[in-house]
């Protein structure tokens, strides 16, 4: 039998924690999960894929069947029409993914910045990340960060609303996000 201070799961039985999160041994954070026949086991938190894959690793999520309120399959297409009309102002659309910049967003602006270096036109950015679409899906709004000169907020505006219609809210100053609604 191994030595429960030994082991890098916590110490206590995770049967007796059912969907509870607890700082292991090792110092890493590990969350009570049922297996297939109900027997709760240790399993570490780690960071995934994608948002989805990380945030379903809490019980907050995983236990609340009715979290996926939106659907966004809608959505993503309309925003792959606006992405091309957009390319053709030299404004960048883009989904910043979540292994390169998890949940922190100061990380997806460095990257968004970092794949579209324009030297004649800096303001050309537009983007939303993992995270943001993942809580949309129950939130049911998207949020965009941007980074557009005058001219160019005009265009996305246009081209949002045109695609959007009421569920495009255009942004009151530089200061707020873009938010599409599903």
């Amino acid at each position: 039998m191994v030595d429960k201070k030994l082991r890098p799961s916590p110490s206590v039985s995770a049967q007796e924690h059912p969907n509870e999160i607890m700082l292991g041994n090792d110092g890493e954070d590990y969350v009570s999960k049922p297996d297939k026949n109900g027997v709760y086991h240790w399993k570490k938190l780690s960071w995934k894929k994608s948002a989805e894959e990380y945030y379903m690793q809490f019980p907050k999520f995983y236990l609340d069947k009715k979290f996926f309120k939106f659907n966004t399959e809608t959505l993503l297409k309309k925003l792959k029409k606006v992405k091309d009309q957009l390319k053709k102002h030299n404004i960048h659309l883009l989904e910043i993914g979540w292994n390169k910049v998890y949940n922190f967003i100061d990380y997806a602006w460095e990257e968004a910045r970092n794949k579209y270096k324009d030297t004649n036109n800096l303001q050309n950015l537009l983007f939303y990340t993992d995270k943001a679409l993942f809580f949309a899906k129950n939130q049911g709004v998207l949020f965009f960060q941007w980074d557009l000169n005058k001219e160019n907020l005009k265009i996305v505006n246009e081209l949002m609303k045109k695609e959007f219609g009421k569920k495009y809210i255009e942004p009151p100053n530089v200061k707020k996000a873009i938010i599409v609604k599903l």
